[in-house]
């Protein structure tokens, strides 16, 4: 059959449309192979003076605003309208030849190509290594084009899609979660009893206002770094950590004073601070 060539060579492969509708891709020196050869153009018989005289006779007059337009037939002598067929007609033929130039001009690039790589000095399995990449990458640009080949990205486009969007569903149901959970107040909280009991533990704010009303304004608090920023904010009293200490050293000797031997500690902390706020854990409270 005969088609028309659309775009331009790329390769040494080239798309053509044909005459039934469908379109493909077609090797004209790809892999030093041609799968279809371009048509000559075939050039228009010329119109003897006795058929255009005829068709002057033929002819209709002009038509005025009113009438209908004329019936389709042979172009008239002289006009100067010009012929869409030959219009029409004119491109193929351009593009025709211009993809022979280009495809003559791939398969000379592609020979001095392969003539350069011959005579380097490379190893023959580098030669072959590179030959076999490079078919491979000429046939895989043609496969991505293929009609199979784009159903199928589709699919994986879509299958991604689904997945994401469950993802980012359950981030964001996660999110609000944490973020209702982080916007209540960390220093009371509710609890329930196991006789179903509901009762609100405020055992932190309590701790913080006996230190606020208990303690000299001067008072050095030690406890761990998590209560920090809440001694200073609610008992107005200065910490020995909070939550922008930095110094290792620093944190490590806390440390050891909270889980060392109550005798032991003290011979630390009273170098340190003068009142230490300690969870006591199993239904106890901070003391």
């Amino acid at each position: 059959g005969v088609g028309t060539v659309e775009g331009e060579v790329s390769d040494g492969w080239i798309d053509v449309r044909w005459d039934h509708g469908e379109s493909n891709r077609y090797r004209i020196g790809a892999q030093d192979s041609y799968d279809l050869r371009l048509a000559e153009d075939t050039a228009t018989p010329p119109i003897s003076e006795d058929e255009e005289d005829e068709d002057e006779k033929a002819a209709p007059a002009a038509p005025t605003k009113g009438d209908a337009p004329a019936k389709k037939g042979r172009k008239q002598v002289g006009s100067s309208a010009p012929s869409k067929v030959a219009e029409a007609d004119s491109s193929p033929k351009e593009d025709q030849t211009s993809a022979a130039s280009k495809m003559q001009k791939l398969k000379s690039a592609r020979k001095k190509q392969n003539d350069a790589l011959d005579s380097a000095w490379v190893p023959d399995d580098i030669k072959k290594m590179y030959k076999t990449y490079r078919d491979a990458k000429v046939q895989l640009e043609h496969a991505w084009g293929q009609t199979p080949v784009k159903f199928l990205r589709m699919i994986l486009a879509a299958m991604v899609v689904v997945v994401l969007y469950g993802y980012c569903t359950e981030f964001n149901n996660y999110s609000q979660q944490m973020s209702w959970g982080m916007s209540n107040p960390s220093i009371m909280f509710k609890a329930q009893l196991r006789n179903g009991q509901n009762v609100i533990i405020d055992d932190y704010r309590d701790a913080y206002w006996w230190l606020r009303d208990n303690t000299p304004q001067d008072a050095r608090v030690m406890a761990w770094w998590d209560y920090g920023y809440q001694i200073a904010g609610i008992a107005n009293r200065v910490t020995i950590a909070d939550g922008n200490t930095w110094n290792h050293e620093h944190i490590a000797t806390l440390g050891k004073c909270l889980s060392s031997e109550e005798s032991a500690a003290h011979k630390i902390v009273r170098h340190l601070a003068d009142y230490v706020l300690i969870w006591t854990g199993g239904g106890g409270g901070p003391f």
